[in-house]
């Protein structure tokens, strides 16, 4: 019994003196930690432009196809208005010349200003700033276009921040590339 006693009073007075962590250990996982925030802020800083620029190539998308569907279901000629020097959109309803008739039949959008527009061609011809018009016909055919857009905010940029948004001329339909500059 004695023998018992004295184990467990040496291992109290044992135990005791190593309550806490020591200085080094405390120090060691606050270097841990950062190094974990660091790495989470940067991947969570991608997520953040690629989901700018995803958003943006879906606006246009969602413009082409209700261009679309307007021409059709109106039997008239429709655009598709991108005003890049304010990061505009809207549909306008024109004439077989070209000529708005009706303006702005939606309301004018605007993407991100965090999205750069690296490219705008229709029917190959490029553009680079201004307005680009897009023409949607009552046949279900429209102009061929292609946007690549980059969504911007510091750091370097991988291909993951570049969407390409496709309109087809034969069928007006619009396709979304990510990660590409097709």
């Amino acid at each position: 019994m004695a023998v018992a006693r004295q184990f467990t009073r040496s291992h109290r007075v044992r135990r005791r003196g190593r309550v806490g962590f020591s200085l080094l250990e405390a120090l060691t996982v606050l270097v841990v930690m950062g190094i974990l925030t660091s790495f989470a802020f940067l991947v969570y800083g991608n997520h953040r432009r690629a989901l700018r620029a995803r958003t943006a190539a879906r606006q246009i998308g969602t413009l082409f196809t209700t261009a679309r569907a307007f021409a059709i279901n109106q039997n008239a000629h429709f655009q598709a208005v991108l005003d890049l020097s304010t990061s505009g959109l809207w549909i306008d309803r024109i004439d077989q010349g070209g000529q708005v008739v009706v303006p702005k039949m939606t309301t004018p959008e605007n993407w991100s200003v965090y999205v750069r527009v690296m490219g705008v061609s229709v029917n190959g011809d490029a553009f680079e700033n201004g307005l680009v018009r897009i023409r949607f016909h009552p046949n279900g055919t429209a102009d061929s276009a292609r946007i690549i857009l980059l969504g911007e905010g510091g750091g370097t940029h991988s291909a993951g921040d570049y969407f390409t948004v496709k309109l087809y001329s034969p069928t007006a339909r619009s396709r979304i590339f990510a990660g590409s500059r097709l």
